[in-house]
């Protein structure tokens, strides 16, 4: 009986190993620690996790069609929308050439974000952001993602001053992209 135990013991200690140093450990650690920063914003802004975007007719954008975008968190404050891709930073995505480019992926969600909104609701903006933790991507092409570290994404949110979105507005963009996301 004693044997049957220690086995048992050995393979969860095993299974532990094994999940520890994963890379899927690591982005959900990351990604839980960018909700605990964003739920220190403040009370009127509005926090979206998980967002998952599709369209059936696709939107061109850089020369592609966009069907579908993934967004981490989306915050909904008077200021405008801000679209984040949150990045744990393994050395092997910051790398250039890297298979996948997080500053690439968060630019086409906000854009497609942006296209479902701005016909009913054409004051809002979406501003894109890749938080990292660890290795800061060395992918970013543009200006048009602002890259940070995790710690300093609520003060940049809360930076723009410019109130273009009342409360009823924020609460109808929430709605309608809780509608919309799949």
């Amino acid at each position: 009986m004693a044997n049957a135990a220690c086995r048992e013991i050995r393979d969860r200690v095993e299974i532990l190993k094994s999940i520890s140093g994963s890379h899927e450990l690591t982005s959900a650690v990351v990604e839980l620690e960018m909700i605990e920063i964003l739920s220190r914003l403040p009370e009127n802004f509005h926090i979206l996790n998980d967002i998952h975007l599709r369209t059936e007719r696709g939107i061109r954008f850089e020369g592609e069609w966009l069907i579908r975008g993934e967004i981490s968190n989306l915050v909904v404050s008077p200021a405008g929308l801000f679209a984040i891709e949150v990045n744990s930073g393994s050395k092997q995505n910051a790398e250039k050439g890297a298979a996948f480019d997080p500053s690439d992926q968060i630019k086409r969600a906000a854009h497609l974000c942006y296209s479902f909104l701005k016909p009913d609701f054409p004051a809002v903006t979406v501003r894109s952001i890749l938080a990292y933790r660890g290795h800061l991507p060395e992918s970013q092409k543009t200006g048009i993602v602002k890259t940070l570290p995790i710690a300093d994404v609520p003060g940049y949110i809360t930076w723009f001053k410019e109130n273009t979105l009342n409360e009823a507005l924020m609460e109808g963009i929430v709605k309608y992209i809780l509608e919309i996301s799949e």
